[in-house]
């Protein structure tokens, strides 16, 4: 009796993703979805950036609503990402030379095994040795051309378009045994074959209707206006007079919640000492300083590339944004304050100490005398 395969989508890659995940949701598919995010982009904070997964869930937005389902308009959005992914170079998009096509297909790099063997593999698009020798010295010749960015960006072109072509001549050989060799691969054949390739590698990677709404929920956890009530709540919880933080994107927000204090027991809020920003997009995050006011007090603020402790003047990005805090006057008087008090409370203690056993020696005395 043959097993009931499980239901994934419900489409013709349910067998194959049988075969490759087993029944249930492996570690291998989570972590073939967790590649997928990274060089996909499929939750850039970019609003304009036409990849984004949470999108398909947002209200009021009819330009995304699609008459069957966020599942199946996930499976378009799956392959416009991934056409597009194999078409990246380093001026075409706001990343820059991060997660192109070239980094993730390093034979050596984890990241393509789990591509490799989550997705190629099954849809037949594995390389040969010496398609992999071609990939290597392509790979060599990026990295030689990354002092010129014109030059770089003409020799990530080049490994894209030996990609895609390698790609489209697999799956002629997989899928049509051949038939199709005949036909003449002019760029605009291979880019006509290869939206083929994008579309199979988006349906395979689908989720359905059940596991997206998944995501989907987890993915509005982690929006801000629901996550920042509770880091908020964390810090004021710490009663720390100095906090440091890194990946900070919502800076303004947060300097806002913090600065008007919460439900701890100190009185009054942090405040923003410096924020120095990422730079590599407008809208990146960056790492921030705070302080308690009523204890340290900003004497020095340098540099103002991203730098939001001041206010007005140029930015200079050849600065670093470094700010100096010290103790207040307020908080150093208390500070000598607390200090003579405990001084004279050790005191204190020492001679009640010495007179106690001042009194026990003089018992201990009387004792000897009496016997």
């Amino acid at each position: 009796m043959q097993p009931t395969v499980p239901h994934y989508t419900g489409d013709a890659f349910d067998e194959a993703r049988l075969q490759t995940f087993g029944v249930g949701r492996s570690k291998l598919f989570i972590d073939l979805w967790c590649v997928a995010k990274t060089y996909l982009h499929l939750f850039d904070r970019e609003p304009s950036y036409p990849y984004r997964i949470d999108a398909l869930a947002q209200t009021g937005r009819p330009e995304n609503a699609h008459p069957e389902g966020p599942a199946v308009a996930l499976k378009g959005l799956l392959e416009s990402a991934t056409f597009d992914f194999f078409h990246r170079n380093t001026t075409n998009h706001a990343h820059g030379n991060k997660h192109l096509a070239y980094h993730l297909f390093d034979r050596n790099s984890n990241d393509y095994k789990i591509w490799e063997r989550g997705l190629l593999h099954p849809l037949g698009y594995t390389f040969t040795e010496e398609e992999w020798k071609e990939a290597e010295a392509l790979r060599q010749g990026i990295k030689t051309k990354c002092y010129d960015p014109v030059e770089c960006r003409k020799a990530v072109d080049r490994f894209n378009a030996w990609l895609r072509r390698t790609l489209v001549c697999r799956r002629r050989h997989t899928h049509h045994k051949g038939a199709l060799e005949h036909f003449e691969l002019s760029e605009a054949r291979i880019e006509e074959e290869f939206q083929e390739v994008a579309l199979e590698m988006g349906t395979f990677l689908s989720l359905n209707e059940s596991d997206l709404g998944r995501l989907l929920d987890y993915q509005h956890e982690m929006e801000w206006e629901v996550r920042s009530k509770s880091i908020v709540k964390e810090i004021e919880s710490m009663q720390a007079d100095v906090v440091g933080l890194q990946e900070v994107d919502r800076i303004e927000d947060l300097r806002d919640k913090l600065r008007r204090g919460g439900e701890g027991e100190r009185e009054g809020g942090l405040k923003l000492a410096v924020f120095k920003h990422r730079k590599v997009r407008p809208y990146d995050d960056g790492c921030a300083l705070f302080y308690n006011p009523k204890v340290l007090q900003l004497c020095r603020l340098r540099g103002q590339g991203g730098c939001m402790g001041a206010k007005g003047g140029e930015e200079d990005e050849s600065l670093p944004a470094v700010a100096v805090i010290r103790y207040s006057g307020e908080a150093e008087a208390k500070q000598q304050l607390q200090q003579q008090q405990r001084e004279r409370r050790r005191r204190g203690e020492e001679k009640r100490g010495d007179k106690e056993e001042a009194k026990r020696e003089g018992q201990r005395t009387r004792g000897n005398a009496g016997g």
